[in-house]
């Protein structure tokens, strides 16, 4: 069964879910195990932090404690807090980076990005996508991510580059100049009647 037991996890994350629960004992004492049991006899919560790595729980069980709750979270919101944030890579918020992504989205932005993870982010969803989709559509695709693409730092994988300004790809506004110019020659031909039909 190369080293996994008959639930299908590897017996590292049984170990890690031992321990977790040892530590939510401590921390919650009777309320723990009066809600989720004295082990994770049906698996779920290893399933449910399945793909997190050791340090990533140990964050999770940080911000529990740091937060001074009560009560122990539910599945899914402890594994929130396990999950990495963006200013642990010196990234901006999810609010901030949807903002300035959207900004740079703009056919004519000039374009300028606080992190590689933000570019990555935008990149992945389409700037015509963040430009066009309506906000909450959009905001979702962003946020879901960045999410990744700050994980994917934390986890040494490789982000988009951010294009140099020369390379990146921008609407070019006219000269107003040769506008004039074009406007001036439209001009003249018609007071010369030039392609008059009449």
């Amino acid at each position: 069964m190369d080293g996994q037991n008959i639930m299908g996890f590897p017996p590292k994350s049984e170990r890690a879910i031992r321990k977790l629960w040892v530590l939510m004992t401590d921390a919650f004492g009777h309320k723990w195990v009066s809600q989720y049991g004295e082990t994770d006899a049906g698996g779920t919560w290893a399933r449910g932090l399945a793909g997190l790595t050791g340090m990533d729980i140990a964050r999770g069980m940080a911000r529990v404690v740091a937060s001074g709750v009560e009560w122990p979270p539910s599945l899914g919101g402890f594994r929130a807090l396990c999950e990495p944030t963006p200013d642990q890579i010196g990234a901006v918020s999810i609010d901030k980076a949807f903002i300035e992504a959207c900004r740079n989205a703009h056919p004519v932005a000039t374009r300028h990005w606080s992190h590689q993870a933000v570019f990555h982010a935008a990149v992945e969803v389409g700037l015509q996508n963040l430009f066009r989709l309506p906000e909450p559509t959009a905001k979702a695709r962003f946020e879901r991510e960045y999410l990744k693409a700050v994980r994917l730092v934390i986890d040494g994988g490789v982000l988009h580059s951010v294009p140099d300004e020369a390379k990146a790809v921008l609407v070019k506004i006219a000269d107003p100049e040769v506008v004039r110019d074009h406007l001036a020659n439209i001009r003249s031909l018609l007071s010369k009647g030039v392609g008059h039909a009449c």
